[in-house]
């Protein structure tokens, strides 16, 4: 007897949904396509973002950050499907309003998609700016201070 390791190529009908999932049964992917979940990542698809790493934008980060995207909603159905998404995808997460049409909206999924935090760049760049405001602020007054004991120290010259 003589024991062989043979490799086989083999085809598979798959059926590929608009939003790209495979499926064994066309009747399967229909029901995707026609599901809720399914109509939410197709429309996800069309909704034009950016990933981007949020260490680049000084956000926070952790292990278990997975996907992080930069959109600007451009009108109320934006807002309302980045909404849907992010309700139907986290359990915790901060919502859009009309108020962030317009704005660079950052949403950053994490921990397997439990948590969707949201940033408004502008908003985060500005608390930025502010608080380095601050430290400078901070600084230049210890150094004036410093400044003022070291000339009360000196003697006097007459």
């Amino acid at each position: 007897m003589k024991k062989e390791a043979k490799s086989y190529t083999m085809y598979k009908e798959v059926y590929i949904s608009v939003d790209g999932k495979e499926f064994e049964t066309e009747q399967a992917c229909r029901n995707w396509e026609k599901s809720y979940r399914g109509t939410l990542e197709a429309s996800w698809k069309l909704i034009p973002k950016v990933p981007v790493d949020t260490t680049e934008l000084g956000m926070p980060w952790s292990n278990d950050d997975e996907e992080c995207y930069l959109f600007v909603p451009k009108d109320f159905d934006e807002i309302t499907l980045l909404n849907a998404y992010i309700q139907d995808t986290c359990s915790n997460s901060l919502l859009l309003t009309t108020n962030h049409i317009g704005k660079s909206v950052v949403l950053n999924f994490g921990s397997c998609g439990d948590i969707c935090d949201t940033y408004i760049l502008e908003d985060h760049v500005d608390r930025i700016v502010n608080y380095a405001e601050k430290l400078k602020t901070k600084l230049s007054e210890m150094t004036e201070v410093k400044e003022t004991k070291e000339n009360q120290n000196e003697p006097d010259e007459k």
